[in-house]
């Protein structure tokens, strides 16, 4: 399969053939039972599943292709860069000879005990000593104030609040940052052991995974960035994360994971095989070569998403908001079995803009007969929730369709979104033969953030159901310890993780995750636990 290459040891080697499967699940959802909800086929605007009329060829994943060294088609936006402007010392100006004092004759003058001229040039030195200790003092007030405003995700204007994601001194460098951001995802296997593996970034910078099995029982937290000999300064401080699994056969996963660098690239890295064996920990992972190509906007989230069947090349879709001077909109690029094509704009940003920092998600839904649509939430410049499906993702993603999530709700300073299907996989699907069959995905997406003419931020959830989009009128009230940092994330099997305050073994400011599960009651939520996170 092209589009990766191997990283071990610092070196890019190829890396052992791979078996060539066809099998007949993918990331799997235990809902269990039957729904309850009335699901009626309708085209838009749900989620939406597309049963293909032929079947693309098989694709030959034997050789992995050397990393590329040309940008993809139709490469990205330009680099963008960034620049801190420093302050320039302020000079006095020299002293005119027409306003110099004339020395005073006669008695020699003397103001507390000193001559009356070097008086007035103490007093004035101390003057001025008092301005700019007030002026500093006022400076500090308003960069914490904004500061404070900033963790609650974009302005009135629109445009992100800087936040200071500088870990304090004492902080313990292996402790999770308390600004970090979170992806989840999930595998069930041919064996039905369950796993879940979890990311998030540490106060040094690097990127952590935490892994749970079924059959062991407990989180296993493993060093992601450090066995990739990536530098954590590279990568940027509270950088999105975003995460999916991609079935190759009923034992046999990928997972693929995206964050952002310090010069505000797109990096993505595959892992494969999925094993969550602590002596196979971290296991091999490989580099994509779009890894360096995209440049994102400051601030901005990442969504990904996987193909569920296993004919399709299984290298994932990515999407980011570009810079401003590249128009703000979002941004994609997949693999179309050859080489990574990009996805110019999928808001169009001169009918429906996305908001300046709004948070992405993909909705990660896996059936085993049909090949999935693409459905990525955001949030509109008019802060209204926005859904854009592509219909199928195997097709070349230009089919795009646009619609607002009709809930009534408007998300003022929205932090993130989780979304998770609640529909069993293929409840009232038709033979898979049929063109044209498409069948709902009922779907729970949860916006974190404050709503208009709100004081305090909260969790809310639009759902579909019933051929439309709801919405619940109060916040989740599982979900209340939640609001306060406003980070979701949620994994396809309706798990939901968020993050909460914390203390690290230093006693400074770090934060945990809770782990929630959902199911088909909207906005009802089990609490599960605390996830370890420490190693």
């Amino acid at each position: 399969m092209s589009g990766y290459q191997k990283v071990f040891n610092g070196q890019h080697n190829e890396p052992p053939p791979q078996p060539q499967y066809h099998g007949y699940s993918d990331l799997e959802m235990t809902t269990g039972g039957n729904s309850n909800w009335h699901v009626t086929e309708h085209l838009h605007p749900a989620p939406q599943v597309a049963f293909p009329d032929n079947a693309p060829p098989e694709v030959d994943t034997s050789n992995f292709a050397p990393e590329a060294t040309y940008p993809p088609s139709a490469a990205g936006t330009p680099p963008y860069s960034y620049y801190k402007h420093g302050r320039q010392a302020e000079l006095m100006p020299k002293e005119d000879a027409n306003d110099r004092l004339e020395p005073i004759r006669g008695n020699n003058a003397r103001t507390c005990g000193m001559p009356r001229r070097t008086f007035w040039i103490v007093l004035g030195v101390l003057f001025a000593m008092v301005a700019i200790g007030v002026g500093v003092g006022v400076g500090v007030s308003m960069a914490n104030n904004s500061q404070r405003s900033g963790s609650a995700g974009s302005n009135a204007g629109g445009v992100p609040d800087p936040v200071d994601n500088t870990p304090a001194v004492d902080a313990d460098p292996s402790a999770m940052s308390p600004n970090t951001k979170l992806a989840a995802t999930n595998i069930t296997d041919g064996y039905g052991f369950e796993s879940r593996f979890l990311f998030w970034q540490v106060n040094s910078g690097a990127i952590r995974m935490g892994s749970y099995n079924s059959s062991i029982g407990e989180w296993v937290v493993t060093p992601i960035s450090d066995d990739l000999k990536v530098d954590a300064r590279d990568i940027a401080p509270g950088t999105a994360i975003s995460v999916a699994g991609a079935y190759k056969t009923s034992t046999s996963f990928d997972i693929h994971l995206c964050w952002i660098s310090s010069v505000q690239k797109v990096m993505c890295y595959l892992w494969r095989p999925v094993s969550t064996i602590p002596a196979d920990l971290p296991g091999t992972w490989n580099r994509a070569s779009l890894s360096g190509f995209y440049t994102a906007a400051n601030g901005t989230s990442l969504a990904t998403y996987s193909r569920f069947c296993s004919f399709c090349d299984s290298t994932p879709f990515v999407f980011w908001q570009a810079p401003e001077l590249d128009g703000g909109g979002i941004q994609g690029t997949y693999h179309d079995g050859t080489e990574w094509k990009t996805i110019a704009d999928v808001t169009e940003t001169d009918s429906i803009p996305a908001k300046p920092g709004t948070p992405l998600f993909m909705l990660p839904v896996g059936i085993s007969k049909a090949l999935n649509s693409l459905n990525l939430y955001y949030i509109s410049g008019s802060n209204i929730p926005t859904t854009v499906t592509n219909l199928p993702a195997i097709d070349a993603p230009t089919r795009w369709r646009r619609n607002t999530l009709d809930g009534g709700l408007a998300s003022d300073r929205p932090s993130s979104i989780a979304a998770f299907s609640t529909q069993p996989q293929d409840d009232g699907r038709a033979d898979a033969n049929t063109k044209d069959d498409f069948a709902m995905v009922d779907a729970q997406v949860l916006i974190a953030g404050r709503d208009e003419g709100a004081l305090d931020s909260a969790v809310r959830v639009q759902f579909y159901s019933g051929g439309r989009w709801n919405a619940l009128s109060d916040p989740v009230a599982d979900l209340a310890e939640c609001a306060a940092k406003g980070v979701l994330a949620a994994n396809p099997q309706g798990r939901v993780y968020c993050l909460v305050s914390g203390k690290d073994k230093n006693g400074q400011e770090s934060a945990q995750v809770v782990e929630f599960q959902g199911g088909k009651d909207v906005g009802k939520f089990t609490r599960l636990g605390v996830v370890k996170t420490d190693t």
